[in-house]
């Protein structure tokens, strides 16, 4: 007798483990494939001092009832009990980790993005973040084959609210503006292997919005400044002849400014010339454009000249000049261009 009770329960153990884990599985997903959370944001004011914080919180509707489902990846068997979802959530393009829960968005902003996770936990999660139960006994999933979409009669909040945080590292002059991108991508599955971040079922996407500082600055007043080299001889281009002297006039105030900020850096943004990091590329592969300071020193892509300011007023005289990768390129025309970015020092 006592041997038959024993083995009646373990038998009875047993058939409790199968019917748990016969509960399907599926990888949440959308009619409209990949569901876009959009965000706007106002245009909003800051100071511009290191560390300053910029909190944008977002709250817009669900993805609604009928217009989400899970794709089966496992079949239910009788007795299938609802199981919760769980989600994963990144950076769509990978950015890298500075301190705490901070990611180096450009040269001058650290960005920081909470998601908020629905069903029972309700609560901003820090991104990335990996397979976090939202632990809610969402009704079982009814997969009866594998590849069917079981679409959930519920509206599903996860990714719905969120805070986008900014914080300024480095100060800049003339405001920021973010130009609309899809920042975040959230997948989800009722099994942590079956979430795949390539195949997200949610994107959150920002859209443009600018960030107005006090400090204002006017290169040239704002005109660009146009050089034309003319006809020249590919013989001659090896940077010293056909030089055409140009000065940058700037103007600026408000905020630092008016309080005696006295210089600002000049950064040379453009491509470097294929056949020497020392010059600036153009249109035509063998030449590039040579850019010195008035000392004949030098400025490369991506390097920084300092302007002195005085009475709100600075200037920097510059040179330009083609040069060729060899003297006997093919002849043709070329253009190139040069951004020049002010900063605050």
């Amino acid at each position: 007798m006592n041997l038959s009770c024993i083995t009646y329960s373990l038998f009875a153990a047993s058939f409790f483990f199968i019917n748990t884990s016969a509960q399907a599985s599926g990888k949440v997903k959308t009619v409209a494939g990949v569901y876009d959370f959009i965000l706007n944001f106002d245009t909003q004011d800051a100071t511009n001092a290191i560390g300053t914080e910029i909190d944008k919180t977002w709250q817009v509707g669900a993805i609604p009832t009928g217009q989400w489902f899970i794709r089966c990846t496992s079949l239910d068997k009788p007795g299938s009990q609802g199981i919760p979802n769980l989600y994963s959530a990144g950076f769509i393009t990978p950015l890298v980790h500075t301190t705490g829960n901070w990611y180096r968005l450009d040269d001058h902003w650290d960005v920081s993005v909470k998601v908020y996770i629905a069903g029972k936990v309700m609560k901003y999660i820090p991104v990335p973040f990996d397979a976090v139960s939202n632990q809610s006994q969402n009704t079982y999933t009814q997969c009866r084959s594998l590849g069917d979409n079981y679409v959930r009669t519920s509206t599903l909040g996860t990714g719905k609210q969120g805070i986008f945080s900014l914080k300024l590292k480095k100060k800049i002059v003339n405001g920021y503006s973010f130009i609309s991108s899809p920042i975040i991508y959230v997948a989800g599955a009722t099994a942590a292997s079956d979430i795949d971040i390539k195949d997200p079922f949610a994107r959150v996407i920002i859209d443009s919005f600018a960030i107005n500082l006090p400090e204002k600055c006017e290169i040239n007043a704002g005109q660009s400044i146009d050089i034309d080299f003319g006809n020249v001889a590919t013989t001659k281009l090896d940077g010293n002849h056909y030089r055409e002297n140009k000065t940058l006039t700037v103007s600026c105030s408000g905020g630092e400014f008016d309080s005696g900020l006295d210089a600002v850096s000049a950064k040379f943004m453009g491509t470097a010339s294929p056949f020497s990091s020392d010059y600036f590329s153009s249109t035509h592969n063998g030449i590039g454009i040579v850019l010195k300071d008035e000392a004949g020193n030098a400025i490369k892509p991506q390097a920084e000249k300092k302007i002195n300011i005085v009475s709100g007023k600075g200037s920097l005289p510059v040179s330009f000049a083609p040069v060729a990768q060899s003297r006997s390129i093919d002849a043709g025309e070329f253009t190139a261009s040069i951004i020049v970015k002010l900063l605050l020092e």
